[in-house]
This record gives structure tokens, C-alpha cells and sequence, in this order.
């Protein structure tokens, strides 16, 4: 009898759709960042399939965090890795949004513009992605959402956390250690229990629970993927009790549980033509982060723009924009993760 295969079967292979996964979901955080940009605010239906699409790239995430800390050596390695993934086209965008089109779309003088530190303080703090601010001097305040520089970011900076907090445990406790588990579970339960009864009305509790929860169940998942078989009728079962938890009220609590072992299945499982997109290269993260800017640069210049147009040459912006950034600033810093660090000449 043939084994039935398990996701560490997979894990360390190539040839998965990590890639095309994450441009559908970072395509569906544009598609709905379209209707909210263009109409001046969320809907129910924007908001959750926002929420959605974020909560699997942080399952994704939290997978690949994990792996990386069991393969990477020390948490300099460590840190170098993620440093090189997130920070040098952020960096990139805050230059270009500062420097090139805020001047272009401010309703200040330029000189003003410049000389105020508010403008600064936006370079530097966005570059860090510790914290963020959202608005420049006199920039997009006419815009239906206005103000706001880039609805995208805001995620970032929980996602730093989430690796701080797994590299931690990884390098100092070790993430095979009970203690860890003991620690993601109990994050998780408290997404669970959060879930059906909301204790807290503080946006930033529900964030990080729902976050980290997502998080820490792809950590699990990695961590057990050895146990973890990937079958058909497992992913279809997911899909089933999501769907009928909807109409009991507890989509969000079966969402967690049952999610990221259906988006792990289609990661791994599912093969024929689209594995060919792989060869194209990881788009989803310039997709993510330029598209808000690119949407409030078109309804700054195009005030009546229809939602279609709107769709459609941010489409074709966004893109151009996102593989530029993967094959000429992404890729070639990613390149430099694996290569001896030199300071003031010596190795590291």
C-alpha cells in the first residue's frame, strides 16, 4: 500500500504554488482595496475577504518563518533572511512616495512640503516598518479616502512581531520544545474563545490574536508535518465545515481551525499546468504594497474615474510595478542572503 503523503513530503521541495497562492491572495486585497479607495469606505463583503486573504498569508508566513528558523544556522542568518525579504523595497516605496509623487500631489507649497519634519519623520519610520504613519503633508486629501498614503502596510509591522517572537523561542527555548507549543496553542485558543466571545473592544487585541493565531498555526503546522497527511477527502471536509459554519454564526472560529490545512493542500497538492507559474517569480509582495499608492495616484489625477477603469489600469500599474520590483530589487537582494556579511572587513 502506497504511503499517504504527508506535508513533510513536500516542505522542502521546489515545486509547490507558494507563489501563485500568494498572488491571488495579494490580488484579492487589491481587488477589494478598489471598491474601498474608490468609494470612500469598507463594505461587509471587502472586509472580509480583506481579512481573509491576510489571515492565509499569515498561515503561509508562519510556515515559512518556521522553516527558515530550523534551517538558518543563527538568528543573525535568521534575521539577515527576513531583513532582505521585507525591508529594500519598502525602503524603495518610502523614497519614491516622499520624494517623487508627494511633492507631485501635495496641496502645499513644494518648499513647505520639504521643509516640513513631518515628511521626515514618514521616510524614516516607514523604512523601519516597526510603527508606521500614514500621511504626508498636504498629500491625497482630496482623494475619497483621504490622506492615507497606503492602506496595505498596516499588517507589516505585525508580521516583524510575529517573526521576532518565533525567532526568539526558536533560537533561545527552541521551537520543538514543549514550552513553545505550549505557548502557540494557548495563543491560538485565545483567537478560539476570542472569536465567540469578543472580551476586548480594542482593535489592536483582536488584531494581534487573529494575526498570531494564523501564525502560530502555520509554525504548527510545520513543526508537526511529519504527522500531517494531505488527502483529498481531509481537504474537502475543511472546505465543508467552513462552508456550513457560516450558517451557524462560527465561520470565524471553524476559519481557524480548518484554513490553513485546506490552503496548504492546494500549496502542495494540486500540480498539472499552474505549477509552471513558479517559474515566473514571487510578485505577490510588490502587489501588496504598491497597489494603495498606485490606486490613490489614479483618483488624485482622475477624479470621476469609473470603478472599472479604476480596476483596470491599477491592474496593469501594479503589475508592471510588482515584477519590476521582484526581478530588480527583490530577487537581487534575496541573492545576498546566503552570502558571507563583511564589517569594516571582517566575516561574520
Amino acid at each position: 500500500m502506497d504511503k499517504t503523503p504527508c506535508i513533510s513530503d513536500f516542505a522542502h521541495q521546489r515545486d509547490n504554488n507558494y507563489n501563485l497562492i500568494r498572488v491571488v491572495l495579494a490580488l484579492a486585497v487589491w481587488l477589494g482595496h478598489c471598491f474601498v479607495f474608490h468609494r470612500g469606505g469598507n463594505t461587509p463583503v471587502t472586509e472580509v475577504t480583506g481579512a481573509f486573504a491576510v489571515n492565509i498569508f499569515f498561515a503561509v508566513s508562519g510556515f515559512l518563518i518556521a522553516k527558515s528558523v530550523c534551517l538558518r544556522a543563527s538568528i543573525t542568518a535568521f534575521c539577515r533572511a527576513r531583513i532582505l525579504r521585507i525591508y529594500p523595497a519598502a525602503i524603495v516605496l518610502s523614497l519614491v512616495v516622499v520624494f517623487i509623487i508627494g511633492p507631485a500631489v501635495t496641496s502645499e507649497e513644494v518648499a513647505s512640503y520639504f521643509s516640513n519634519v513631518k515628511t521626515y519623520v514618514f521616510l524614516i519610520i516607514n523604512s523601519t516598518l516597526i510603527i508606521l504613519r500614514n500621511s504626508l503633508p498636504g498629500v491625497f486629501e482630496s482623494n475619497p479616502i483621504s490622506g492615507v498614503i497606503n492602506g496595505s502596510l498596516w499588517t507589516l509591522p505585525w508580521e516583524i512581531r510575529a517573526y521576532f517572537i518565533v525567532g526568539v523561542l526558536a533560537f533561545f527555548v527552541g521551537i520543538h520544545k514543549r514550552i513553545s507549543t505550549f505557548f502557540f496553542v494557548s495563543v491560538i485558543l485565545l483567537e478560539a474563545l476570542y472569536t465567540q466571545y469578543p472580551w476586548s473592544s480594542k482593535w489592536y487585541v483582536e488584531v494581534a490574536l487573529r494575526f498570531f493565531s494564523y501564525f502560530f498555526m502555520g509554525v504548527l503546522l510545520y513543526k508537526y508535518r511529519d504527522a500531517i497527511a494531505l488527502r483529498l477527502k481531509y481537504f474537502v471536509m475543511s472546505v465543508l465545515v467552513m462552508a456550513v459554519s457560516y450558517f451557524f454564526g462560527i465561520f470565524e472560529l471553524a476559519a481557524l481551525f480548518f484554513l490553513p490545512y485546506a490552503v496548504f493542500y492546494l500549496v502542495y497538492v494540486p500540480a498539472w499546468v499552474i505549477r509552471h507559474y513558479s517559474r515566473l517569480g514571487d510578485y505577490s509582495y510588490g502587489i501588496y504594497i504598491y497597489h494603495s499608492v498606485v490606486l490613490q495616484v489614479l483618483l488624485y489625477y482622475y477624479t470621476s474615474i469609473s470603478l472599472m477603469l479604476l480596476i483596470g489600469l491599477s491592474f496593469v500599474v501594479t503589475m508592471a510595478l510588482a515584477i519590476a520590483s521582484w526581478h530588480f530589487i527583490e530577487n537581487p537582494s534575496l541573492a545576498l542572503k546566503d552570502r558571507p556579511l563583511k564589517i569594516l572587513g571582517c566575516q561574520l
